[in-house]
């Protein structure tokens, strides 16, 4: 047993021999400190491999249909955000930045995926925005999402 009351998450014949749910079995506090912090993460690791192990019914009904999976994931984000800060917010701009530096590249190794130099400066300095096409040649270039260039 956890100083939070956790205790080793029995098997899913088990689980479902008892016929509780997660909520029942363990209910979950707001954490306090790190080591609450990472009784919860063994927690959740705990929880992957029982979903991995059990019929997806099973796992359905003793995770009321995965809320309890995602009241773990808000209990346990809520504490990161207050103990290391909120996450820093990446932009497109920010993100091309990091991976001109990372490569060493420079704003006219662009050509093929942004155009002129010129066009490169203006972006980077948040006087014109990414278009989807530049968007699109980024991503494939670097082999990332165009997702990742979307973020304002």
């Amino acid at each position: 047993m956890t100083s939070l009351g956790l205790q080793a998450i029995p098997t899913p014949k088990a689980m479902e021999e008892a016929r509780q749910s997660f909520f029942e079995i363990y209910p979950l506090a707001p954490i306090r400190n790190d080591k609450d912090y990472d009784e919860y993460k063994k927690l959740l690791l705990e929880l992957m491999a029982f979903k991995r192990e059990a019929e997806p019914e099973v796992v359905e009904r003793l995770t009321l249909g995965g809320e309890y999976l995602k009241h773990l994931a808000k209990v346990m984000k809520d504490y990161e955000e207050k103990r290391f800060g909120a996450p820093k917010k990446v932009t497109g701009v920010k993100l091309l930045k990091f991976l001109m530096d990372q490569n060493r590249l420079t704003q006219s190794d662009f050509e093929n995926e942004i155009g002129p130099q010129g066009n490169v400066s203006n972006i980077l300095n948040g006087i014109r925005k990414l278009n989807v096409e530049q968007i699109r040649k980024l991503s494939k270039r670097f082999k990332i999402s165009s997702d990742a260039f979307l973020a304002e």
